[in-house]
């Protein structure tokens, strides 16, 4: 059939479509439809920024001093507790792996330090012989594996290990008043 009227009273193609669209004004594009290719990946990119760095602010606003179970203060209540450092005395902190010391350690746990050789120079397993006070447990954060136990002790151990390859810990003594 020919797109122009046959003369008989039937429409051609062209003018049944012109009726049945009728003189409607456009519709408008339902929002977002402007929005394609580059434009809308940078939206969506933004969008994901935004909801990173809400979830980011949201996580880091509840983080507070993690413990150990049986321990019954965080690093924080120390300094703030005790301040009575003997001349000699100094507050050490000792980097653990879980599993190097007992679960049940606590503060007021006299413990034994056992360092142990570096790779760089050579060395024997050994027990530092001075008395040491546990102080504090902290348990790691969310990046670490190590524990970090503050202990009440002389001076000079920090050296001992800090030269030090792993360190353990066996509690001697349990619950001593700090």
């Amino acid at each position: 059939m020919s797109e122009q009227s046959s003369g008989y009273g039937i429409s051609g193609a062209s003018e049944r479509l012109s009726m049945l669209r009728g003189n409607t004004p456009p519709v408008a594009a339902p929002f977002g439809s402007k929005l394609q290719g580059k434009n809308l990946q940078l939206v969506i990119g933004i969008a994901i920024i935004l909801i990173g760095i809400a979830l980011a602010i949201s996580m880091r606003g509840n983080s507070s001093p993690s413990v150990v179970p049986n321990a019954t203060q965080t690093v924080t209540e120390v300094a703030a507790k005790d301040t009575g450092l003997l001349d000699g005395e100094a507050f050490v902190a000792v980097s653990v792996e879980v599993g190097n010391f007992p679960p049940s350690l606590a503060p007021g746990d006299v413990v034994r330090i056992i360092v142990t050789p570096n790779g760089d120079n050579g060395g024997t397993v050994h027990g530092l012989k001075e008395r040491t006070v546990v102080q504090a447990v902290q348990a790691p954060g969310d990046i670490g594996s190590r524990f970090v136990v503050t202990v009440r002790a002389s001076e000079t151990i920090s050296r001992d290990i800090a030269a030090s390859g792993p360190i353990f810990l066996s509690i001697i003594e349990t619950g001593v008043e700090q």
